[in-house]
This record gives C-alpha cells, sequence and structure tokens, in this order.
C-alpha cells in the first residue's frame, strides 16, 4: 500500500509540475482533455489524466487517514505516540477554514460566535435605541427640568449647570427664589410631580446644611483678621413662609447667625419629590427625586452654586395592570425571548471554549511527557503556550459578562425600581471583548488579517514605547499642575491637567490653553508658554510619529515573521520521525513544511531561542 501511495504521489508531483510549467508561461492556459491529446498523444494523455485522478484519491485518503486518527487517540495516552501526537496537535491548531474546505470538518464554533456576535449586537441595539426604557432617559431631563424651575440666576451661566453669585443679595433671592417655586411646585409643573410626606402625612419641608468657620474676624482696612481653625456644619429646615412664619430669608439668617457671610464656606439645599411618569398606555413608574443645590466659596467674593437631581427608582404603592395584549406586553416578551437566546447560546460558546481550553491543556501535557520519553528533554510551559490561545480567554470573559449582564437585564424588565447601569456596563465590556474574539476569525480570511498580524507583532514594542512616554507625559502633567493651577482653569484639579495635556496631544484647544495664560505675571506666563511649546513639539510632533513609525515597521514585519520565526510546538508537528515508529507530518496529512529532527534533538535549553525557517 506503501508503495502504491509512494506512485500516486509522484505522478502528483508530475502533473502539479507541469501545471505550474503551462501557468508561468505568459498568455498559457490550463489545458482541457482535448488539448492534451493533440499535445501529449492518447496514451500519455490517459495516463497522466489517470495519475491526476489517483492523486486526489490519495489526497482525500491522507485527510480521512488524519481526521480518523485525531478522532480515534486518546489524548492523555498520545504522548507516547509521536504519530497520534502529531495529527492532534495539527487539527487542534489548523485554520477552520482550511479544515472545512479540506476535511469537511464544519467550523460550528465560528458559526456559533457569528451567531453570538449578531444576537448581543441586537440585544445592546434594542436596550440602548429602545425608547420603550423611560429610565435611561429621565436622569438628564430631570437635570433639566428643575435647573430651569428652581435655579434663578441674574447672571450668565458659565456653564449648562454652574452658576455665580457675587454679592449677599444674589444669595439671599436666589435662596428666596428656589425656596417659593419648591413649595408651589404642584401648580407651576406640566408633570406629576408632588412633595415626599412623613408618617404623620406632613411635607419634609427644605433642608439646609451650612458649613461655617467657628470664628471670623476681619479687619479690611488694617489688614488684620482672627480665623477660627475648624469648621461647624449647621443644619436647619426651611418652612414655607406664611402669616404666623418668617420669610425663607429670615429664617436662614436666624439659623446662620451671620449675616454678612463673614463665616461662610459652603451649603447644601435639599428636596425630595416624588414622581409619577405614564408611560402610554398603561405602564407607570415611580421615582423619588433627590435635588441638591450647592453653594461653594471660592474665593475672591464669589459663590459658585449649582443643581444636581437624582431620581431613585421605586415600587409603587397602586400599579395599574398592563393590558397582556397591548403593545408593551408583546415587546417585552419578544426582549425575554431574546436575552433568553442570547443566555443560551453564550452558555453553550462557554461550555465549548472551556472543552478547547482543557483540551489545549492535555495536548501540553502529553507533548512534555513525548519530550521527557523519548527525547530526555524537559518542555517547560512556556514553551507549550502556543497550544492556548489568547482569543479563547477573551471568549470565555465575554460570555461571562453576556451572562451576567442578561441575567440583570432579565430581571430589571420586570422590576422598574432597578437600575440599568450594571447591565449597560456589563453588556458594553463584553461587547469589546467579542469584538476581539470575531477578529480571530476574521484574520484566517488572507484579505482581512493585516490588523490582528500587525498588533500581534507591533503589541510588545508599543507596550515599551507607552511606558516610557508615559512617565514623561507624568513629568509634564505634574509640571503643568504645580506652576499653572493658581492661574489656569484647566489645571486647577490634576485629572483636568490630565484631560487638557491629553486634548494638546491631538491638536485640540491649543489656542485658547495659550490664550488663558496669566500676562499679569510675566514669569509664570513665559514659563507656561514654555511648558506648552516643549510639551506640543515633543509628543504633538515626535512622540506620536514615533508610534506611528513602529505600527508601520510591525505591519512590514508581519508577513515575513510568521515564516522566519517558528516556536517549539510548531517545530515539532512539523518534524521528520522523532522515534522509531514516528512519521512526519508530510506523510499522514500530505503537509508541505518538513523540519530536520536534528533541530529538535539538539534544540537549545534556553528560553527565547528563534529557529530558522522550515523547508
Amino acid at each position: 500500500m506503501a508503495a502504491v501511495v509512494g506512485n500516486i504521489e509522484q505522478d502528483v508531483d508530475v502533473a502539479l509540475a507541469r501545471t505550474e510549467l503551462n501557468s508561468a508561461v505568459p498568455g498559457s492556459h490550463s489545458l482541457g482533455a482535448t488539448e492534451l491529446v493533440s499535445f501529449c498523444g492518447e496514451t500519455e494523455t490517459a495516463s497522466l489524466l489517470e495519475s491526476t485522478a489517483a492523486a486526489s484519491a490519495a489526497e482525500v485518503v491522507r485527510e480521512k487517514r488524519l481526521v480518523k486518527l485525531q478522532s480515534s487517540s486518546n489524548l492523555w495516552a498520545s504522548g507516547t505516540n509521536e504519530k497520534e501526537l502529531k495529527a492532534n496537535m495539527y487539527i487542534h491548531l489548523s485554520n477552520p477554514l482550511q479544515r472545512w474546505r479540506t476535511d469537511r470538518i464544519l467550523p460550528w464554533k465560528m458559526i456559533l460566535q457569528g451567531v453570538k456576535a449578531l444576537l448581543v449586537l441586537a440585544q445592546a441595539f434594542l436596550l440602548t435605541a429602545s425608547p420603550f426604557d423611560y429610565r435611561v432617559y429621565i436622569m438628564p431631563e430631570t437635570q433639566d427640568v428643575f435647573t430651569n424651575l428652581l435655579v434663578n440666576s441674574p447672571n450668565d451661566p458659565i456653564s449648562r449647570y454652574t452658576f455665580y453669585a457675587y454679592s449677599i443679595d444674589d444669595v439671599l433671592e436666589e435662596l428666596q427664589f428656589s425656596s417659593d417655586q419648591f413649595y408651589n411646585l404642584k401648580n407651576i409643573t406640566l408633570a406629576g410631580y408632588d412633595y415626599v410626606k412623613a408618617e404623620n402625612g406632613s411635607i419634609i419641608p427644605i433642608q439646609v446644611i451650612l458649613t461655617q468657620y467657628n470664628l471670623v474676624e476681619l479687619n479690611t482696612s488694617e489688614r488684620t483678621f482672627t480665623l477660627g481653625g475648624t469648621y461647624n456644619d449647621v443644619s436647619f429646615w426651611l418652612q414655607p413662609s406664611t402669616q404666623s412664619q418668617k420669610s425663607i430669608v429670615d429664617q436662614f439668617l436666624n439659623a446662620s447667625q451671620d449675616p454678612d457671610f463673614a463665616r461662610f464656606v459652603k451649603m447644601d439645599v435639599l428636596f425630595q419629590v416624588n414622581h409619577l411618569r405614564v408611560v402610554p398606555p398603561t405602564m407607570v413608574l415611580c421615582y423619588v427625586i433627590s435635588i441638591k443645590m450647592h453653594y461653594q466659596a471660592v474665593g475672591g467674593g464669589i459663590v459658585q452654586y449649582s443643581l444636581s437631581a437624582n431620581p431613585e427608582y421605586v415600587s409603587c404603592n397602586k400599579r395599574v395592570a398592563v393590558n397582556q395584549s397591548g403593545d408593551i406586553s408583546v415587546k417585552l416578551r419578544l426582549l425575554t425571548v431574546l436575552d433568553g437566546a442570547v443566555l443560551i447560546i453564550c452558555t453553550v460558546s462557554l461550555i465549548s471554549t472551556g472543552v478547547v481550553m482543557f483540551k489545549s491543556y492535555k495536548l501540553a501535557k502529553a507533548m512534555g511527557i513525548f519530550y521527557h520519553t523519548h527525547l530526555n528533554i524537559e518542555l517547560s510551559w512556556r514553551e507549550r503556550l502556543p497550544l492556548f490561545s489568547n482569543w479563547h480567554a477573551f471568549s470565555i470573559l465575554s460570555d461571562l459578562f453576556f451572562v451576567a449582564g442578561t441575567v440583570a437585564k432579565i430581571a430589571s424588565s420586570y422590576d422598574y425600581s432597578s437600575s440599568l447601569i450594571a447591565v449597560k456596563v456589563l453588556l458594553g465590556i463584553g461587547i469589546t471583548l467579542q469584538s476581539a474574539v470575531m477578529l480571530r476569525y476574521i484574520s484566517y480570511f488572507e484579505q482581512l488579517n493585516a490588523l490582528t498580524r500587525a498588533l500581534s507583532v507591533a503589541f510588545p514594542p508599543l507596550v515599551k514605547f507607552i511606558t516610557c512616554v508615559g512617565i514623561l507625559f507624568l513629568a509634564y502633567a505634574l509640571c503643568g499642575w504645580v506652576i499653572l493651577s493658581p492661574y489656569h482653569n484647566k489645571f486647577t484639579y490634576f485629572h483636568e491637567v490630565l484631560y487638557s495635556l491629553l486634548t494638546s496631544m491631538n491638536g485640540d484647544d491649543l489656542y485658547t490653553d495659550y490664550v488663558a495664560m496669566p500676562s499679569q505675571n510675566k514669569a509664570v506666563y513665559v514659563t507656561g508658554v514654555l511648558f506648552f511649546t516643549t510639551f506640543i513639539m515633543l509628543f504633538f510632533y515626535s512622540v506620536r510619529n514615533l508610534a506611528l513609525s513602529l505600527i508601520i515597521h510591525a505591519h512590514q514585519e508581519s508577513h515575513v515573521q510568521e515564516e522566519s520565526v517558528i516556536d517549539e510546538v510548531n517545530l515539532f508537528i512539523y518534524s521528520g520521525p522523532l522515534t522509531p515508529s514516528g512519521v512526519s507530518l508530510r506523510e499522514i496529512a500530505g503537509a508541505k513544511k518538513f523540519v530536520d529532527p536534528d533541530v529538535i534533538r539538539n534544540r537549545k535549553p534556553h528560553y527565547g531561542h528563534r529557529y530558522g525557517t522550515v523547508s
């Protein structure tokens, strides 16, 4: 049988050589049966066609032999059988598309990941864009509503939700206006807002938490002062103004005992509001909205104040039954079906990926046993790492995030008091990891693997480069924070410094950064200009271009690296016989690559050794 297969392989080489010679001639084309007869004669043509058919049959025999050998072997015991171990490792690491083209092994894991990606994208899109989930949009709406209702700033706002007061009357008028608006809320709002009531049925009034210095005595004319070293918090309530109740301003001044605001540090004014939102046709959502107006003395006779509103989802005391045949109920059931499908397919993907990783462990274990038993070589786990794939780790992590996020989403779909923040975080991270998994399968197409191939080569030098750049960037951030924090509005806090420098690296806001420099202080102005100029020259022009050059170089090197560098696992797979009963992969699978067995027998024991090319 071996002699027959050898003759057939020889005939295949002759046929392939003639085909390659024919295709190398300009303007030539493949010869059909009629042309072969006229070119070679009937006898030679019949012999050539018979050899080609026999070669195809032999290739099929080799492929079936490999699949059968791989499927019938015991991975735990394959450490003593070179033929079975090579067959298992070759099938384990081979391209699923190649296995489909040659062995007709269905790439069901690739199909599973593609279906999972489509389902989770549909799930995320419906969660984010569906107008039926009003919990997603109520927070910014609530912030806008109460900023317009409770804030009466006579000055133009510096930002959307931040305002400034420059006199005592400004603060007192703002406090009076917001209190009057709150106590008249039911008569001025367009939605279902009402007050939160205590157990006795009375309205919970406005609470004020005032922070003051314990003692302040200022003598501006003589430039002397006495300042208490600690703060004192005063908490009191502001009741609605009536004939028997003083005005809001009088209540505040009596409680603060500081009519000149000399001891003022900060103040929080707290409101609580109930809100019912009716979602057509019959869904009712209930909220308790906590509103806080924060006043902060920022120096120079300026008080900065802002409003924040935080809605909390609560259970309604009375809920209108949802019509089970209504539009909302149908959509809810369809979304639940989609979530269930995502849960099932992610569970199947998690189990299948776990099985593959366990198989990788068994193959690595068997490879170590083979090297120790037959070659007397102790193979480290680091040299067996190519049997494990980083993509499998991404797949397992994405499945875990999707399962946790989907379970939380199903629970929140029927409990409107729960928050969707955790659901969105889990699904968002899962989608990012799943996109990395899909890159693995896309890279199997030679026309689409440029990104993954270049990133795999560029990642190690980029990590080293970014580490060095990060140290320099942190040094610039600390320098700018120390020098410019009292003078530049973008350098007040350290996180603002980081954001500002990151935008400057992209060339954004350069002119505004220069304009905001303090021209009245020449030393700080010159230092700031030098700081921004050197930062832009170094990071915008040098660092960015160096990073791009590393990526371009990695892209060029990625075309030849797979052929010029080979690891211990692939050396073993494509090696010649290493034992008396061993075979090469060329014999059992028709592989074109071949490694001299002496390369493995005479291997260098230290890590990081790179062998030459394979023939």
